[in-house]
């Protein structure tokens, strides 16, 4: 048996590791060519366009544009959004509005009640193309109830659990969100407000029902339904904290256990007690609309 000086056996294994390097990232390049460049879609805002007459006001927070590829989802993004695409030429773009559901800011959803923009559009790698989505209400969206407090009359009324009324807020007032608002006071006179829809709504199992609504507040309010079925049963569905600015919020009644099996209709209502700590607080309403 031969045995090498051990200064060549040291110089023979390192040749040996040297080639076999070599050949790993030779191959490692034909496995893994280069990273392909993208396109980019600039999305600064969706803006949501609306017939006032029959769908009321054009008030939106979309928080976000779910995106897809030839039919193929891309992913979700913030906007505004710079959004890479690995596509090049010709290809069929949609995109949809999201939305924060239920105040909760981890609960996002393409609100099913918009459209999207669906177009055909030509990229080209490492070109970014600005896009400004205009949406619409889905032609099959159903508005159950509406209340801009625009008109003389209010569709909710005072429960009998309720002292503090919802009034009209003059659009001169400086706490009034768009037009007129609406307003409701609890003080040591008006210990509980509490108003519910004036007529009964009549809301389906198979279609997610959403309240769509602006308010800001100085205390912390319930929203809930009265849901008949062999009586009336009173379901809180949330309670959203005070706000001293503006904010919208799209409530899933679908998701929230407001639509029963058994109902045959349905009241919506909102309740609010007075602090203990303020003397007076106020509860500012605009743009209320149940849709399904």
């Amino acid at each position: 048996m031969m045995f090498l000086p051990k200064n060549n056996s040291t110089i023979l294994f390192s040749l040996v590791i040297m080639l076999t390097s070599i050949g790993f990232f030779s191959s490692c390049s034909l496995i893994d060519p280069a990273s392909p460049v993208p396109t980019y879609l600039q999305i600064d805002s969706i803006h949501l366009e609306t017939d006032p007459t029959i769908q009321g006001s054009n008030s939106s927070k979309i928080t976000d544009a779910w995106v897809f590829v030839d039919q193929k989802y891309i992913g979700t993004f913030p906007l505004p959004a710079k959004v890479p695409i690995i596509a090049d030429g010709t290809h069929e773009i949609t995109i949809r509005a999201g939305i924060i559901e239920n105040g909760i800011s981890s609960t996002r959803s393409a609100y099913p009640k918009f459209t999207g923009l669906d177009t055909i559009f030509e990229m080209h790698s490492n070109n970014t193309y600005a896009i400004s989505p205009t949406i619409t209400y889905n032609a099959s969206t159903i508005f159950t109830q509406m209340e801009d407090f625009d008109d003389a009359s209010v569709s909710f009324s005072n429960t009998a659990n309720g002292s503090a009324s919802l009034t009209i807020l003059s659009s001169l007032d400086p706490n009034a969100f768009e037009g007129n608002s609406g307003v409701a006071t609890v003080d040591s006179s008006h210990l509980i407000f509490e108003t519910a829809s004036t007529n009964y709504l009549f809301l389906p199992l198979g279609t997610p029902v959403y309240i769509e609504m602006n308010y800001k507040s100085d205390v912390n309010f319930i929203v809930g339904d009265f849901i008949t079925t062999g009586f009336i049963n009173q379901n809180p569905m949330i309670t959203l904290r005070a706000s001293s600015t503006w904010k919208k919020v799209y409530l899933n009644m679908s998701d929230l256990g407001a639509i029963w099996n058994e109902a045959s209709s349905y009241k919506i209502y909102f309740r609010a007690d007075k602090s203990s700590t303020a003397a007076t607080s106020n509860i500012y309403f605009d743009n209320i609309k149940v849709v399904y």
